[in-house]
């Protein structure tokens, strides 16, 4: 039986059917190959970003380790600023007191004077005359 026809070319139904088959898997096979070199190529650029990633995530905690460094030197020279200026207010306080105290002490030591003699507490009350205070150095 010769017909001339493709079926008699790859040996009759048998032979075209595995024809068939074969070129079927074949074809599945370079899809499936296709796919597998595209996976491949998206696995590649995904593990490159993944990597770009993850070094801008070190660079940014490597940034936000030197941020905290710089605040918490900050926050050191603040506290030693603060203790400085509490220290400086304390002293200021004590000499404020301790020339409160003088004046008092002062102040007595003339009330007493003036109370034990007239002529002291006459010369203490008396005003500066305006020539002589005109002379007088002031006060800067």
């Amino acid at each position: 039986m010769r017909t001339g026809t493709v079926i008699d070319l790859f040996g009759g139904i048998r032979g075209t059917v595995f024809a068939v088959l074969a070129s079927i898997s074949l074809a599945g096979v370079l899809v499936l190959g296709a796919l597998y070199k595209l996976q491949g190529a998206r696995l590649d650029s995904c593990t490159a970003k993944a990597g770009n990633y993850q070094a801008t995530q070190d660079a940014n905690g490597r940034t936000i380790d030197g941020l905290r460094a710089n605040l918490s030197a900050a926050i050191k020279r603040n506290e030693a600023d603060q203790k400085r200026a509490e220290e400086a207010g304390t002293a200021a306080e004590k000499r404020r007191n301790a020339i409160q105290a003088e004046l008092a002490e002062t102040q007595e030591a003339l009330a007493h004077a003036y109370a034990k003699s007239p002529t002291a507490r006459a010369w203490g009350t008396v005003g500066v005359d305006r020539d002589i205070a005109d002379r007088l150095p002031r006060p800067r």
